[in-house]
């Protein structure tokens, strides 16, 4: 552990980065454990704070503004290439678009805590043609 926190502290603002963008991105790789020990050593002295919200808010809407423009480019078969790794891909694809018609915007409030879903959300925006503004994190919290 010891290891792993050293090279958190060494590459933080990269590893962070990297591993949330690439979390967002789809790949089933857990970007909160990184997240907490940054944040932990960043506020015992390890390093910048902001610096670290920064870099992991940056790949996040990165990943985001992605899926958001293959959902608006290439429609459902985006849908269904995400939907491609679950076990019932048809399935998945019609919950997603129902829970996506039911909901609507304010599922973009809290699909960032479901891990699935926070792609899927994301990648609906773009398919069912939500302007950009309001599939925004800022727009998301004032609405």
């Amino acid at each position: 552990m010891e290891q792993f926190a050293a090279e958190i502290q060494r590459y933080g603002l990269w590893v962070v980065f990297l591993n949330v963008l690439l979390a967002e991105s789809g790949l089933p790789l857990p970007a909160f454990p990184i997240l907490v020990v940054a944040g932990a050593l960043a506020a015992s002295g390890g390093g910048a704070l902001i610096g670290l919200i920064s870099a992991g808010v940056a790949a996040c809407l990165i990943a985001d503004l992605a899926w958001y423009w293959c959902g608006q480019r290439s429609g459902g078969q985006v849908l269904g290439w995400l939907c491609r790794m679950s076990l019932s891909p048809d399935r998945c694809v019609r919950q997603t678009e129902t829970m996506f018609l039911k909901v609507g915007k304010s599922s973009l409030l809290f699909a960032k805590f479901l891990p699935a879903l926070s792609t899927m959300s994301v990648a609906m925006a773009g398919v069912s043609r939500m302007p950009l503004a309001l599939s925004t994190p800022w727009a998301r919290s004032s609405s």
